[in-house]
């Protein structure tokens, strides 16, 4: 691992003080397990902007599914 020095406002600094106060948790593995989440919501952010342009690129045919909706099992009988 590599300790690095960043900058952050007090008050947010508290807050995560105050909400790991009695907790097994430190401070930088907390920063390090919020930093992981927000790459995963932005990598799952990137995966659906590339989905929707794909497709306003080559939008859904009339039709093109519908093989599909056949066979598909909706529960009801």
């Amino acid at each position: 691992m590599k300790a690095i020095q960043i900058t952050m406002e007090e008050s947010l600094l508290k807050a995560v003080d105050r909400r790991l106060r009695g907790r097994r948790h430190r401070r930088s593995a907390f920063i390090r397990d919020s930093v992981r989440q927000q790459l995963e919501r932005l990598r799952l952010r990137d995966l659906e902007e590339q989905h929707r342009s794909g497709y306003e690129k080559q939008p859904e045919k009339k039709g093109e599914f519908d093989v599909w909706y056949r066979t598909q099992e909706w529960g009801e009988e």
